[in-house]
């Protein structure tokens, strides 16, 4: 029995420390089955009293010079816009679709960029 009360303890106590010391991001793309897990998600955290402070929208098209890009960003438009009203409090944060994978540090600069604009 000492042993479930020391493990409650430190539940505890690492609970407190997530309450007080802990910022949360969140990352989430602009796709129904996205937006809806983070609502779930985001009431999770909330139930055991734990915030988020701010939100990401990753792979927004932003540049729509293909008929792919033109109809990925119109099917993105409707929840980009859900986001941003129903977290304007969070101050959505969009990161471009970059034309190919985050590697290197210059590319990780032009996140950071966009991320602490």
């Amino acid at each position: 029995m000492q042993v479930l009360r020391r493990w409650d303890e430190l539940a505890r106590t690492c609970m407190e420390f997530l309450r007080r010391e802990v910022g949360f991001t969140m990352v989430t793309i602009a796709e129904a089955l996205a937006v809806r897990q983070l609502e779930g998600v985001l009431g999770e955290l909330a139930r055991y009293g734990l915030t988020v402070g701010r939100l990401i929208v990753n792979n927004v098209v932003m540049e729509s010079d293909s008929e792919f890009l033109r109809r990925k960003a119109a099917q993105q438009r409707p929840h980009l816009e859900q986001l941003r009203e129903r977290y304007r409090d969070l101050a959505p944060v969009t990161v471009p679709l970059f034309p190919g994978e985050v590697r290197g540090m210059e590319q990780l600069r032009a996140v950071a960029a966009v991320l602490y604009a």
